[in-house]
C-alpha cells in the first residue's frame, strides 16, 4: 500500500531535467518493494539519466542514485521501451521521494528527449525477471544473448518463428551468460524469451525479443570494391543502400553510405575512389549536426576463413577531414567484438592526397566464422 501527498514537480537548471514523483508512503513494512519503471531515450543528445531516492524528513537532505543510465539507449523512436525494476529494499517502512535526473551534452540539442511511463511502486516479486535483455550478435546459425540476471543460473530460455508466445517455440536451458543460440537458420527472424530461477521459484518470462540471423558465410577469398548496382548512391542528403547481407546500425544523423556523396565537400573526403578514379566506395556522411550520433559503422556479411592458411584483410582508407576523430576495425567471431586495428585523427591533408592501404593478420581466427 502507497499512499501520494505531494504533485509531480519538474525543477530545470542549466541543461539538467528533473522529474520528482509525489511522496511515496509505505503503511505498512510488509518487506521489500521495487520500483519498475520503463525508461525510453528515443533521441540522441543526451548525456546521462539518474534515478534517485531520498526520506522525507527535514534531517535528510542527500539523495541516493539507485539506477545511472548513460548516452542513447534506445535505437530509434519504434524501438521497444527498456524495462528497469529497482530494489527499495533500503527503505522499508519510510517515506520517500524519488526523482529522475536527466542531461544532455549540447547546450543547443533538441535531440534529447527521454520519456517515461508505467511507473510503480509495489511488492518485489520473490524472483526478480531478469532486466536489460538483448542481443550481443548473431551469425547465420547462432545468437548470442545476454541480460542482468535477478535470481541465479540456470535460466530458461524459448525462443521461435517470429511471433510465438511464450509457451511456445524450444526451450533450453541457459547455464551462462552470456548463452549462445545454436542450430539456428540463416536470414531468419526469431522471437526469444527469457526467464530466471530462484531457491524455490522463477520469475515471469521477459520478452519477446526479436532478431534476424546473419545470411549464409560468404566464401572467402573475398573481395568487395562497391562498384555493383548492390551499392546505390542516395539522392542530396537520402542514404544510399548497401548491398545485402551488408549493414550498418544507423541512416540518421551520421553514418556510412555509397559515395561519392552528392553534395561534396573540398575540406573532407577523397576527390575519387582508389579503385578506378570513377568508382565507388563507402563514405561517413552528416546529415544533420544537431543529430549527428558519435560514430558510423558499416558491417560485413559473415566471411568464412576456413579455406585460408594464413588469413589476413586488406582494406585502403582515408580519412581528410580536421573533425574526424578516428577509425577502427572490428572483428565478431560470435561471442563479441574486438579491435584489431585503428588509426587515430585525420590522415590525409587534401582530397587529393593518396589513399593508404592497411594490412591486418587474422590469424587468431583461422577457421572461424567473422564478421
Amino acid at each position: 500500500m502507497f499512499g501520494t501527498v505531494a504533485a509531480p514537480t519538474i525543477i530545470r537548471f542549466g541543461r539538467r531535467f528533473l522529474r520528482q514523483l509525489p511522496c511515496v508512503e509505505w503503511c505498512k513494512p510488509l518487506g521489500p518493494r521495487i520500483l519498475t519503471t520503463e525508461v525510453s531515450f528515443v533521441l540522441l543528445h543526451s548525456t546521462n539519466l539518474e534515478v534517485q531516492v531520498k526520506e522525507t524528513k527535514a534531517s535528510v537532505t542527500s539523495w541516493t542514485t539507485v539506477l545511472m543510465l548513460s548516452g542513447q539507449q534506445s535505437a530509434s523512436q519504434s524501438a521497444a521501451w527498456s524495462e528497469y525494476n529497482i530494489p527499495l529494499s533500503a527503505w522499508i517502512g519510510d517515506t520517500v521521494f524519488v526523482r529522475f535526473v536527466a542531461g544532455r551534452n549540447n547546450q543547443t540539442s533538441t535531440y534529447a528527449q527521454w520519456s517515461l511511463d508505467d511507473i510503480s511502486v509495489k511488492q518485489a516479486p520473490p524472483c526478480p525477471k531478469p532486466q536489460q535483455f538483448g542481443v550481443v550478435g548473431t551469425t547465420s546459425n547462432t545468437a548470442t544473448l545476454a541480460w542482468a540476471a535477478g535470481g541465479s543460473a540456470p535460466w530458461v530460455v524459448r525462443y521461435g518463428v517470429l511471433g510465438i508466445p511464450p509457451t511456445g517455440g524450444t526451450r533450453v536451458v541457459a547455464n551462462s551468460n552470456p548463452f549462445v543460440l545454436t542450430g539456428l537458420n540463416p536470414s531468419t527472424t526469431y522471437s526469444v524469451y527469457v526467464k530466471d530461477s530462484c531457491a524455490g521459484s522463477v520469475s515471469q518470462w521477459v520478452g519477446p525479443l526479436q532478431f534476424t540471423t546473419d545470411c549464409a558465410p560468404s566464401a572467402t577469398p573475398f573481395y568487395e570494391d562497391f562498384d555493383g548496382t548492390d551499392f546505390a548512391v542516395g539522392v542530396g542528403v537520402t542514404p544510399g543502400t548497401v548491398a545485402p547481407c551488408w549493414s550498418r546500425s544507423t541512416v540518421q544523423g551520421y553514418y556510412m553510405t555509397p559515395g561519392p556523396q552528392g553534395f561534396p565537400n573540398s575540406l573532407t573526403g577523397p576527390s575519387a575512389d582508389h579503385t578506378s578514379g570513377i568508382g565507388k566506395y563507402l563514405v561517413s556522411v552528416v546529415t544533420s549536426t544537431l543529430g549527428a550520433t558519435n560514430f558510423a559503422d558499416v558491417v560485413t556479411p559473415a566471411l568464412s576463413t576456413v579455406p585460408l592458411d594464413t588469413p589476413e584483410v586488406t582494406f585502403w582508407y582515408h580519412m581528410y577531414g580536421a573533425d574526424i576523430t578516428g577509425l577502427s576495425l572490428e572483428v565478431y567471431d560470435g561471442l563479441q567484438w574486438s579491435q584489431v586495428w585503428s588509426a587515430t585523427g585525420q590522415q590525409q591533408n587534401a582530397n587529393s592526397d593518396p589513399w593508404l592501404k592497411a594490412i591486418v593478420s587474422l590469424a587468431a581466427y583461422q577457421d572461424d566464422t567473422i564478421k
